[in-house]
């Protein structure tokens, strides 16, 4: 019996060429253009991708995930960072402000509005 193997080598071979391409395309892409460098760093991935077993594509997306989960949890989100600041004066610098208000005014001979001066 003669053995059929041999339609299949072309198959074989174009399993690792059409990612081998598509990754060297990518590299090209790369080198030579500098603008939408993206779609480079895309047919390399892409490349690449196809050649790896699916249970590594499977890890990668899970570190992946992992690892854009904490960059977020590490920034702050929208609402926080539109809103203002809270103020870093303390309550005791109100208190001393009216004080010297007050002062200025007995000084000044005017009445502050805390005295009951039922004379005006």
């Amino acid at each position: 019996m003669e053995r059929r193997d041999g339609w299949m080598m072309p198959m074989l071979f174009l399993k690792w060429l059409i990612p081998l391409l598509l990754a060297a395309a990518g590299a090209v892409w790369l080198a030579a253009a500098r603008s939408k460098r993206w779609i480079g760093w895309v047919l390399v991935a892409v490349g690449i991708a196809a050649l790896l077993p699916k249970w590594v594509l499977i890890l990668l997306a899970l570190a992946a995930v992992y690892a854009l989960g904490r960059r977020q949890a590490r920034k702050p989100s929208a609402v926080e960072a539109l809103m203002p600041a809270a103020p870093s004066v303390s309550a005791d610098w109100l208190d001393e402000w009216e004080k010297t208000i007050q002062k200025e005014a007995q000084t000044n001979g005017h009445f502050s509005p805390n005295e009951d001066d039922r004379s005006r």
